[in-house]
């Protein structure tokens, strides 16, 4: 079971209790932004009652805590987390900026950009209670703008696209790793891999990926499509009669009992010792399976029916994603299959423009994962049945 480390408590994976120390906390940022931005916080003057009920406007910041708004999914109150964060990051800016040096009069209204977010973000998730409560929030805080002159109507525009914008980014696909046990070291394994495409893969960083669990998700709902989408096309091309198939980078091996029947001999390749650790523990006494653990350019066998290369070739530096890939179909009998699988990302951009200009692929499907919003591109090459070979 994991440790619970100190954020827990006030960033929570699921919600075990209303965070109220949170909502405090946001609740005085805005305030004093808010007076930051505008030259005025409760103010003892012509309307201490609409000061009053205009400052009440702030509770939207405790209103999905306190009416378990974040309920709905795990992760879900993180995200709103980051959302309040995006603002207040975002008002933090404008109070420094000089509005009056460039004759500026609209000054976005953080309140009102509060509580589009909450607006927005438990709607989406059917929690009423708590958008009933932000619009009855909205509205009395509009009455008290109107009364006080505190806000002009571009201010309150200027707020609700705030708000909307947050909204967004609090629901972003790519933020996924906050539905994690542990996000910060979702974040530090992402910062991982951003060196690997940069720079090319680091033996160490998967081993220890593999052996701490990170990459077990590689067998969830979420990645098996993929999996299913190579099987599928490696059922359709292989021979019936059983063939030689290589799993380059084969992680968890999660594709070999797709093609069991297929492959007469499956060989899995990987860098990782810990990855295969696994693998050979769940398919390692089945006929006609082996585990290798070496680089994929100096495993020194050849003639496969078939060699899938899924989620590798933007793990090595752009400059030799070509040659690995000319390696691959060198190692590919007469007429055999390639198949190569990439995540989109602006490396994996780059390496599809560059083989277009080599091979034409033979097939090319794309698996999109409709929850996360991440999609992989799958193409299919064939090695002519002469000894040419894509340079």
């Amino acid at each position: 079971m994991r440790t619970r480390s100190p954020f827990d408590a006030f960033f929570p994976l699921r919600y075990e209790r209303p965070v109220w120390a949170t909502g405090a906390a946001l609740t005085a940022g805005f305030f004093a932004l808010e007076a930051a931005l505008h030259g005025r916080g409760l103010e003892a003057g012509a309307a201490p009652l609409w000061d009053a009920v205009y400052s009440l406007g702030y509770a939207v910041y405790i209103v999905p805590l306190a009416l378990s708004a974040a309920r709905a999914e795990a992760g879900a109150l993180r995200r709103l987390l980051m959302g309040f964060s995006a603002l207040l990051l975002a008002g933090f800016v404008l109070s420094l900026f000089p509005w009056e040096r460039f004759g500026l009069d609209a000054v976005p209204c953080l309140q009102i950009a509060g509580m589009t977010l909450v607006v927005v973000f438990c709607a989406r998730r059917g929690q009423s209670a708590a958008v009933v409560a932000a619009l009855a929030l909205a509205a009395t805080t509009t009455l008290a703008m109107a009364a006080t002159g505190r806000h002009a109507l571009a201010d309150f525009m200027a707020g609700a696209a705030m708000g909307w914008a947050a909204a967004a980014f609090a629901d972003w696909r790519d933020l996924a790793f906050l539905q994690r046990d542990d996000p910060w070291e979702a974040v530090r394994h992402e910062l991982g891999e951003l060196r690997n495409l940069f720079v090319g893969s680091r033996v160490e960083l998967w081993d220890k990926a593999y052996a701490s669990g990170h990459w077990d998700f590689l067998d969830s709902p979420d990645q098996r499509p993929r999996h299913y989408a190579i099987a599928g096309l490696l059922t359709d091309c292989l021979p019936r009669d059983g063939a030689r198939v290589l799993d380059a980078g084969c992680g968890l091996a999660t594709l070999y009992p797709l093609i069991r029947g297929r492959a007469a001999e499956y060989v899995g390749l990987d860098l990782s010792e810990a990855a295969l650790g696994k693998a050979k523990s769940a398919f390692g006494s089945e006929p006609g399976v082996r585990f290798v653990n070496a680089p994929f350019e100096t495993f020194p066998e050849g003639g496969f029916d078939a060699i899938v290369l899924n989620e590798v070739l933007y793990y090595y530096p752009l400059s030799e994603a070509g040659e690995k890939f000319a390696l691959a179909v060198s190692r590919l009998r007469p007429g055999g299959l390639l198949v190569v699988s990439m995540n989109r990302n602006f490396k994996a951009r780059l390496i599809w423009r560059r083989l277009e200009r080599v091979a034409p692929a033979e097939r090319a499907i794309r698996v999109h994962n409709l929850r996360t919003g991440s999609y992989w591109t799958i193409k299919v090459y064939r090695r002519p049945q002469t000894a040419e070979v894509p340079a």
